[in-house]
């Protein structure tokens, strides 16, 4: 049995977590790992809490594509898979081929062809505060517009866990790509 990396020998929770929660409390593994002080983590901590975070990263994902019952909403997913990215960012030699940070989406079912896309699916990348979202817009301006003086955008509502272009001729559909 594989034994809870973020507590020490005494139970105490390690330093890298923020002082409010080192007080000995009822609050559930989510909540400590959504309030990581990814600032202030040293090594060794953090190479213990990312096996951890990959571990309830990877129990989410069976909730959600397995038995298609999510325990935690999207958003604390997304800010679950964000702190794990950040400690990569932080610590490289961190990242591993397995890490949910290395992988897009869930495996497809066979019997599909393949098709390439005529243009290049983009996103945001989970921007979560105005800086992000503006960084995303520069990103697009320099890399994507080149010189170009407009741009039009059209914002959607997310559906997360689709993806798809679907292409039409002549007013009918002839196929659809994820």
């Amino acid at each position: 049995m594989k034994k809870n990396n973020l507590y020490n020998l005494s139970g105490e929770i390690k330093n890298c977590l923020p002082e409010k929660m080192k007080e000995k409390s009822k609050r559930s593994k989510l909540e400590e790992f959504l309030n990581i002080d990814i600032k202030n983590i040293i090594k060794d901590d953090a190479r213990l809490i990312v096996e951890d975070l990959r571990d309830e990263l990877a129990k989410h994902n069976y909730y959600y594509y397995i038995k298609d019952n999510p325990v935690i909403s999207d958003h604390q997913y997304d800010m679950l898979l964000r702190n794990l990215s950040m400690i990569e960012k932080k610590y490289p030699e961190l990242i591993t081929e397995d890490s949910p940070t290395q992988r897009i989406g869930a495996p497809l079912e066979g019997g599909f062809s393949t098709v390439e896309h005529g243009e290049r699916m983009l996103s945001l990348q989970d921007a979560f505060d105005y800086q992000e979202l503006n960084d995303f817009l520069t990103r697009i301006y320099k890399d994507l517009i080149r010189g170009e003086n407009e741009v039009e955008f059209i914002c959607e509502l997310k559906i997360d866990g689709s993806a798809v272009a679907l292409v039409y001729e002549d007013g009918k559909f002839a196929r659809g790509a994820p």
